[in-house]
């Protein structure tokens, strides 16, 4: 996808000099996948954010109190309706290719899904910090 956003760039760079506006729609195609393209995955104490493109905007953000787990799973685009952010009748999912998924469960039941790298490990350190989560609760309760 990023190669193809730079393809697209290229061209729209191409046709400035030929026709300015087919060049502005093809720079508009280009920024628009290269945005849909990239998303990173951040988790701590506060929860896990999903950010965007190379600014990390828009973003979605899940606080840790409303995720009841995660867990790794294979995800396939069109089961989710297809690439980008969708609304799904399980909640949301955020699927730039097909492979690696991290659903969130979460205690609403409205469930989001992002397609990751290493999904293994990120399940992994957002059930730790869940787990860390209820255990400081738990301590405070008995303090």
């Amino acid at each position: 996808m990023v190669a193809l956003s730079a393809v697209v760039g290229a061209v729209g760079v191409g046709l400035l000099f030929v026709q300015w506006s087919l060049a502005i729609a093809a720079l508009v195609v280009a920024v628009s996948v290269l945005f849909c393209a990239l998303v990173v995955v951040r988790a701590d104490d506060q929860g896990v954010r999903v950010g965007f493109g190379p600014l990390h905007w828009p973003a979605a953000s899940v606080a840790l109190e409303d995720i009841a787990s995660a867990r790794a799973e294979h995800v396939e685009p069109l089961r989710s309706g297809g690439c980008g952010y969708r609304l799904t009748p399980r909640g949301r999912a955020i699927v730039v290719r097909r492979g690696e998924g991290l659903p969130l469960e979460r205690t609403s039941g409205q469930d989001l899904v992002v397609t990751v790298d290493g999904a293994e490990e990120a399940a992994e350190v957002v059930n730790a910090l869940i787990a860390r989560r209820h255990d400081a609760t738990r301590l405070r309760g008995n303090a």
